[in-house]
């Protein structure tokens, strides 16, 4: 009986740390998008404008 329930607790714990790391994963990619959004948005706008600038006003 005491080992079935050291083996169902063990279970247990093993299903939460899997949890908590896919919790943690997914935290993580979260905010590895945001930042990657936060550097992409700035500098896409930038090369957009660059790019409207210097072509652009050539077409006209």
């Amino acid at each position: 009986m005491k080992k079935t329930k050291t083996s169902q607790f063990l279970v247990n714990l093993i299903k939460f740390i899997l949890f908590i790391g896919l919790v943690v994963v997914f935290v993580a990619l979260l905010f590895t998008l945001l930042k990657l959004l936060a550097i992409i948005i700035p500098v896409g706008f930038a090369i957009f404008l660059i790019w409207y600038f210097t072509f652009g006003k050539n077409i006209e």
